[in-house]
């Protein structure tokens, strides 16, 4: 037997929670395959059959909501401001090589953690320090020296410096990410960031 189990909907079934619940509603819903084999030897196969069902009951079940409830319960500090910072491009979590900067109030991500989530071509340029990163139809250079975004070619203002520490770059999550024709969305009770197209 193979099952298909879509989370969504399941979710969905219950709409009065998933909108009081902000973390259940940005929860990644995935569709789950379950596959059960079994054998089995048919006798009497002309004869009226009786099938019972087990009764279901907590012990043999699983209740979706309340599992998702009690992970976000144990994955979520206590302290929501001891958590860091999380990431979710197009429902996949970004893991991160050096821990993001805020500067002015905005986010900054390490270059190379930013071309893998947004799986895009980067390179550097020594000679006039600029980072540059193609997706798509796009190109976007930062200089670092001017704070500057050519997008295609044209030039716009960055909405906070770019910064180099340690030897990392780190650019603006959310110009690089809108320049690349994604919407931003900030959870603050939650500290995380969504990014889809």
């Amino acid at each position: 037997m193979d099952f298909l189990i879509n989370t969504r909907e399941i979710m969905d079934l219950n709409s009065n929670l998933m909108e009081e619940d902000e973390l259940l509603q940005e929860m990644p819903t995935p569709i789950i395959e379950l596959v059960i084999s079994y054998d089995t030897k048919m006798r009497n196969i002309n004869e009226d059959i009786e099938v019972r069902l087990p009764e279901t009951t907590s012990v043999n079940s699983i209740d979706y909501v309340e599992l998702m409830q009690s992970i976000s319960e144990t994955m979520l500090p206590e302290n929501m401001e001891d958590m860091g910072l999380m990431l979710i491009v197009e429902d996949e979590f970004v893991e991160f090589t050096a821990e993001p900067v805020i500067e002015d109030g905005h986010y900054l991500i390490s270059s190379r953690d930013l071309a893998k989530a947004f799986d895009a071509d980067i390179a550097w340029n020594g000679d006039s320090k600029e980072i540059s990163m193609t997706k798509d139809e796009k190109s976007l250079i930062f200089n670092l020296d001017e704070g500057q975004l050519s997008i295609n070619g044209e030039t716009q203002a960055l909405s906070t410096s770019v910064l180099v520490k340690d030897g990392v770059s780190f650019l603006p999550l959310r110009d690089l990410a809108e320049s690349f024709g994604y919407s931003v969305e900030w959870d603050g009770e939650f500290n995380m960031i969504f990014i889809n197209k």
